[in-house]
C-alpha cells in the first residue's frame, strides 16, 4: 500500500513518460491500473480526494471519470479560452422568433 505522496509522485513520472506518441502530455488511467499504482485493492473515497488535492498542489489536475482517472497540467488548463460575460449574455438571450 502507497502513501498518497508516493502515488501522486508515481503520477507525476507517468505523466512526463513518453506513452502513446507522446511525452508530457494528459493522459487516461483506468480504475484498475490507477488501483496497481496505489497497491491497493480498494481507493477510498478519502484517499481519492487527497491524491486528486495533493496532486493540484504539484501541479496536475485528476479528475475522476467513470471508469478511470483523467489526469493532466493544471497550466494546460489554464491556457484553455475563457468564457465572458458577453459570451454568457448571448448564449441565454431568448431566440428571435422567425413568424
Amino acid at each position: 500500500m502507497r502513501s498518497v505522496k508516493e502515488i501522486i509522485d508515481l503520477l507525476k513520472i507517468l505523466y512526463s513518460k513518453e506513452f502513446g506518441g507522446k511525452k508530457n502530455s494528459r493522459y487516461f488511467i483506468s480504475t484498475e491500473l490507477f488501483k496497481d499504482i496505489a497497491g491497493r485493492k480498494r481507493i477510498e473515497d478519502s484517499i481519492k480526494t487527497e491524491i486528486i488535492n495533493g496532486a493540484y498542489e504539484e501541479g496536475l489536475i485528476v479528475t475522476e471519470l467513470e471508469d478511470g482517472y483523467s489526469v493532466i497540467e493544471s497550466d494546460v488548463m489554464n491556457g484553455y479560452r475563457k468564457a465572458t460575460k458577453a459570451t454568457i449574455a448571448e448564449l441565454l438571450k431568448p431566440a428571435k422568433s422567425k413568424t
